[in-house]
């Protein structure tokens, strides 16, 4: 949040927010059939587009969860500990350990999802409406990516009530 407020209030630049942060380099990646985002219960970056009025652009890289691997022992465990300590704790691999599996990866910047509707009052329902846009976009586009068949899930940390992978 101080990174954020310095660049809004003592600079002429914009910044941009990862969501997920080192959590969602450990989460995200495709397991069979199913994408996952690590999204569900994180509303730190909705409540700082609320706060100061920007829209939030999503970027979507096709296929670039199957670049790579990374193990997935206690993978839950060690995404937690990421989020909680800003460390990352993955080894990706490829072929040869380092050389991608591919680099057949497409971005694609969507519309932004309009925030000024919200208030901190219904931060939740911002939440929740942008990962349904998020999800929509997805949906759309998955097909003509590469990822037909693929569904997006999102994912967070086991320790909030209710969370579930």
């Amino acid at each position: 949040m101080k990174a954020i407020e310095h660049v809004l209030k003592k600079t002429d630049r914009n910044p941009t927010l990862v969501p997920g942060g080192f959590a969602e380099a450990v989460w995200g990646y495709r397991e069979g059939k199913e994408e996952r985002y690590w999204l569900k219960n994180n509303t730190g970056f909705i409540k700082v587009a609320i706060k100061y009025g920007l829209d939030m652009v999503p970027l979507i890289s096709y296929r670039v969860t199957t670049m790579y691997k990374t193990s997935l022992k206690n993978r839950q465990g060690r995404a937690e500990f990421a989020q909680k300590w800003k460390i990352p704790s993955m080894i990706p691999y490829g072929k040869y350990f380092l050389i991608p599996f591919h680099e057949n990866v497409t971005n694609v910047v969507y519309d932004p999802f309009q925030i000024s509707g919200y208030t901190i009052d219904t931060l939740h329902q911002a939440h929740a409406d942008y990962l349904g846009y998020l999800k929509e976009c997805f949906d759309n586009d998955k097909a003509k990516y590469g990822m037909e068949g693929v569904e997006l899930r999102f994912i967070g940390p086991s320790t909030i009530k209710g969370a579930k992978l």
